[in-house]
Formats: structure tokens, C-alpha cells, sequence
């Protein structure tokens, strides 16, 4: 069921403007077809022409106010087949255009999780999009302002986010599912409460947490780290955490089966009769042996540079406290160097060190 009632006032100057459109029960499907043009996206047809920047010449179409009710919408990825599907829709919006500014406030069930949301999009302009994103489900909050200039190879995330949640893995589970991926199988709910505070930068040579503060369980880490693609690949950044237990950490990494993994299909059997083994041929003569690699010790690929700054004022391994641990790790094609390493060992023992991996295999 539609109810519409249109602006008058619009109408006598020759636009079209719903006033209020209310959705009763709707089921909406937004595709794209092969040339990756979406189906709510209008343009001026018969090969019509307009100067950059004009108003378009084509359908105009404004909505004041917008309710769903018990609605359903789906949305097909046409690069992997992959639908997405919101049911049980209740909302409250309010579109400009289809550029913007519009805003949606309500609640449905996507891909089988329940959740909250409310977005506001401002209009387009040469620099993107001003977002306001708040989003709840049951195991954790999300929240996001910024500046957004679009999907595709060029499109830009800028400005802050805010995480908190219950248990992280059940959190993880819940967006992973609605983003339309496979849900993850996490044997157990094996990280606590997380929570995150800060800048976010998302953009073709870059990606980035800036000034953040990340809370997991009772351990705490403030910082900034980027990962850049130009001119080279590089993450560097710097970390201080007031305490970690490297102990706890350990054991937990060390679970068997920490996310479940597909067992392998069973080998098929045979029942045709065993054949004659063939005889035996003349050994081949021996390949002279390759050439030894080059010693490789950073657990990135080569092609990674690391240049990070840590520091821990307190470190639990092994029952014992390391207090005042800072260290610098640099990595270049794959040779880690410590150009600074200190720590106050168990006992008061202060270390001060600097170290270096050739990649000589002898030293």
C-alpha cells in the first residue's frame, strides 16, 4: 500500500515534490545491470546533453518526509552475485534527491541480525559527502562523522569512529554477516569487551587509525598507524599501551581451532583392481642444487616496510613484570634492525641495546 501526498506549492512551479510517501509493506530491489549502472540512478534520456554543473534537465524528484513500514529491500553485488536482504524495515526518512541530502532513521533485520540505524547523508559537492552513521545490533555500537566521496577505485573515507562492544568476536560475527560475507565461525567468544576512539582514513594510497584509543578487556593503547602504498608499501606509526599480559596473549593464540576451520573431504575410494606396478626405471641423474635464498627474518612479505614506534610501561611474560619497554622496530625487505631497545628487566636490570639482522645466514 502507497500513500502519497504531494507539495502543492512545488507543484505550481513546476516540480514534482512528495510532501509525505508512506511504504506500507514494500519489497524494494536495487540491482545494477552489466555495465554497473544501479537501477534507482536516473539521467536525462535520448542522448541529451548539459553543461557541467547545471541543474539536470531530466526527472526531478524530492521527497519531504518518507515512512516504511514493515518493508523488505535487497540489493544484488553484480561483481559477486552476493544479495543482501533487509526485512521487517521500519523507517523514517527524508530524501532531497538522489544525491542528497537525505537522511534514514529505523530499525530491520539484515541478513538475519536485528539492528538499529541511523544515517545522514549531506549533498554531493567535488570533495564527497558529509556522513553521519550511528549503528547498533545486539553485541555493540558503531558510530562514524566524516566525509565520504563515494564507492568505487577512487572513493574516499575521512573523520572519526567510535566502537563499543560486548564481545568483539560476537560483534565482528554480527557485521560480517550483514555486509553479506560468510559469518566467520569463531569457536567461542574468546576476546572480551573492545572499544575504539578515533580518526579513520580509507583512500587508494592510504589507509590509516589516527590518534585513537583502543580499550580490549582491561589493556588500553593509544597511537597512530598508517599503512601507505606510494611511493612504497610502509607501515609506520607509533603505540604506547600501559600494560599488556603477554602471557595471556600467548595462550590464547595458542588455542587449537581459535576459528574453525573446513575439514577436508574425505579421500574417495577405490575398488578397481590393483594393476601390475611398472618396473623400475634407471635413476635420473642429480640437478645441481639451487642456489641458497637469502636469509629472510621479518614475518611481512619483503615487499612491506615497517617503521614502528612501541612502548609498553608494563609487560607480563612469564609471571614476571618488564617495566618501561620501548622499542623501535624498522624493517626493510625483509631485515629487521632495533635502532632502539630498552626495558627495565625483573630484578631492576636495565637493558639498552640496539640490534641488527644482516640477512647473513654465518653471523
Amino acid at each position: 500500500r502507497v500513500v502519497v501526498r504531494p507539495s502543492l506549492l512545488a507543484l505550481l512551479q513546476g516540480r514534482i515534490e512528495v510532501g509525505t510517501l508512506v511504504l506500507v509493506r514494500p519489497t524494494i530491489v536495487l540491482e545494477a545491470d552489466a555495465g554497473g549502472k544501479p537501477n534507482w540512478e536516473f539521467t536525462p534520456g535520448a542522448g541529451a546533453a548539459q553543461p557541467a554543473g547545471a541543474p539536470a534537465t531530466g526527472f526531478h524528484l524530492a521527497i519531504g518526509r518518507l515512512a516504511i513500514i514493515r518493508g523488505t529491500l535487497s540489493y544484488t553485488d553484480p561483481r559477486t552475485g552476493k544479495t543482501t536482504v533487509a526485512e521487517q524495515i521500519r523507517a523514517r526518512a527524508s530524501v532531497g534527491s538522489f544525491d542528497g541530502p537525505f537522511t534514514v532513521a529505523g530499525t530491520a533485520t539484515v541478513n538475519g541480525v536485528p539492528l538499529t540505524l541511523d544515517l545522514k547523508v549531506g549533498p554531493r559537492t567535488d570533495k564527497g559527502s558529509d556522513v553521519a552513521v550511528a549503528l547498533e545490533v545486539a553485541s555493540g555500537k558503531l558510530g562514524f562523522v566524516g566525509r565520504w566521496s563515494g564507492f568505487g577505485p577512487n572513493g574516499r573515507i575521512d573523520g572519526h569512529l567510535s566502537v563499543a562492544t560486548g564481545l568483539l568476536t560476537d560483534f565482528i560475527a554480527a557485521l560480517v554477516t550483514i555486509s553479506g560475507q560468510a559469518k566467520p565461525a569463531f569457536d567461542a567468544s574468546v576476546v572480551g569487551r573492545f572499544a575504539f576512539d578515533g580518526g579513520v582514513e580509507v583512500s587508494p594510497e592510504r589507509v590509516a587509525i589516527k590518534e585513537f584509543k583502543m580499550t580490549i578487556g582491561q589493556e588500553i593503547a593509544t597511537g597512530s598507524l598508517a599503512l601507505s602504498a606510494r611511493p612504497a608499501l610502509l607501515l609506520d606509526g607509533h603505540v604506547a599501551l600501559a600494560k599488556v599480559d603477554l602471557d595471556k596473549w600467548m595462550s590464547l593464540l595458542a588455542q587449537p581451532g581459535l576459528v574453525a576451520s573446513a575439514k577436508p573431504a574425505p579421500a574417495a575410494s577405490s575398488t578397481a583392481p590393483a594393476s601390475k606396478a611398472p618396473a623400475p626405471k634407471a635413476p635420473a641423474p642429480k640437478a645441481a642444487a639451487p642456489p641458497p635464498a637469502p636469509a629472510i627474518f621479518s614475518p611481512f612479505p619483503p615487499e612491506l616496510g615497517v617503521s614502528v614506534a612501541i612502548d609498553i610501561a608494563e609487560l607480563i611474560y612469564r609471571k614476571d613484570a618488564i617495566r618501561d619497554l620501548s622499542v623501535a622496530i624498522d624493517i626493510r625487505k625483509g631485515v629487521i634492525s632495533l635502532p632502539r631497545l630498552q626495558a627495565v628487566l625483573p630484578g631492576d636490570m636495565t637493558l639498552r641495546a640496539t640490534t641488527a639482522a644482516t640477512g647473513d645466514p654465518t653471523r
